[in-house]
């Protein structure tokens, strides 16, 4: 699921052409895109859990 507002997948911070290319990507570009998670995780709004 991804948040309307930043684009970030709510379950691991990914953009959708991030987790779409992610095979694609060298492991460069893929520990680059990692590394930012942490702090986009940060920013998401928190998500309702459903029981």
């Amino acid at each position: 699921m991804l948040d309307p507002q930043s684009g970030w997948c709510v379950g691991c911070g990914r953009t959708l052409g991030e987790i779409a290319g992610w095979g694609s990507l060298s492991e460069a570009e893929r520990l680059a895109v990692m590394e930012g998670l942490p702090a986009r995780m940060k920013n998401l709004p928190a998500v309702p859990v459903e029981a």
